[in-house]
């Protein structure tokens, strides 16, 4: 297998959706009493919003003639389409989460989610930075909040996913370390200002 794919099957299966479910699981836990069945199966569900809803909307924009094209958003101008339907979907989750979870970094993550997608939408003006480096780096960032030093480990997603979106084709070195940055960093800051707990 070359490294090509190699890199679009890892791009793949590091959306922030995945980190993100096994934070959010592990978050979740003591309202279960347990990593239990249940909770895996809610936590799969609410999380898969946080994918479905977006790719959903890419390809409605595409169907639509809208995106020239570009199914995967892999065009800055067709990304446009893309930051609503990502902030609707991370909503969806993040409500599903904080209704039947109610933990106050859930409630935290809909401030910073909201956040940082603001920010990227309005630098896609200028440059396509990675949704997948900003969402893995804030999801480091906020599990080394909750968890201390030990979940500091996720941020070795960060440099993995960089490669991955660098080699695929989708991203330049810039535009995953600009959104490494933003993720980690306006996740920080907020959570720094408005502590959850």
């Amino acid at each position: 297998m070359d490294s090509r794919r190699v890199a679009r099957l890892l791009g793949g299966l590091l959306q922030p959706a995945i980190p993100g479910f096994f934070v959010a699981l592990f978050a979740s836990q003591g309202f279960e009493g347990g990593l239990t069945p249940r909770l895996f199966g809610v936590a799969a569900i609410i999380t898969s919003f946080s994918v479905g809803v977006p790719l959903l909307g890419l390809w409605w924009a595409h169907r639509q003639g809208w995106t020239g094209g570009d199914l995967w958003g892999d065009r800055r101008e067709s990304r446009v389409y893309f930051y609503p339907a990502a902030a609707l979907g991370l909503g969806l989750s993040a409500a599903g989460f904080t209704w039947l979870y109610p933990f106050p970094l859930a409630r935290a993550m809909v401030l910073v989610a909201a956040v940082v997608l603001a920010i990227m939408a309005v630098l896609n003006r200028w440059w396509k930075v990675s949704v997948h480096s900003a969402g893995n780096a804030g999801i480091a960032a906020a599990a080394t909040w909750m968890y201390g030093e030990k979940a500091a480990l996720l941020f070795l997603l960060v440099p993995l996913t960089a490669w991955a979106r660098v080699k695929s084709g989708h991203h330049s070195i810039f535009e995953t370390a600009l959104g490494a940055l933003i993720g980690a960093g306006v996740t920080g800051l907020l959570l720094w200002m408005w502590p959850p707990f």
